[in-house]
């Protein structure tokens, strides 16, 4: 059971993690010299957003979840949650995939 609330709190700092990795590791880099954004681009920046938010509440609902679990010692909760937040990052790839193969992404000739 303690490794149950251990993963919810690894899982809680991830849900938190994700999207600061994303921005330093790309959103952060957008935009030509010019300051000029490709259409992928400006699509990707509004996609960030619509990940952070959700991100945030998936990161409070784990906490929440390993924190009423060392109470109660019950985990159903921490798996209906595990298996929405990989069905939310599953969801943000697939749309970010479909993005890149239809957008203009600057790529030029």
């Amino acid at each position: 059971m303690k490794i149950v609330r251990w993963m919810s709190f690894l899982f809680g700092a991830l849900a938190w993690f994700l999207p600061a990795l994303l921005y330093i590791s790309r959103i952060r880099f957008f935009g030509f010299p010019d300051g000029h954004l490709t259409e992928l681009e400006r699509a990707e920046r509004l996609l960030f957003q619509a990940l952070l938010w959700p991100s945030a509440v998936f990161g409070v609902a784990f906490i929440a979840v390993g924190w009423r679990q060392g109470r109660t010692g019950k985990t159903g909760g921490f798996w209906i949650i595990v298996g929405c937040f990989g069905l939310f990052s599953l969801m943000i790839g697939a749309i970010d995939l479909t993005l890149r193969f239809c957008l203009d992404h600057g790529a030029g000739g």
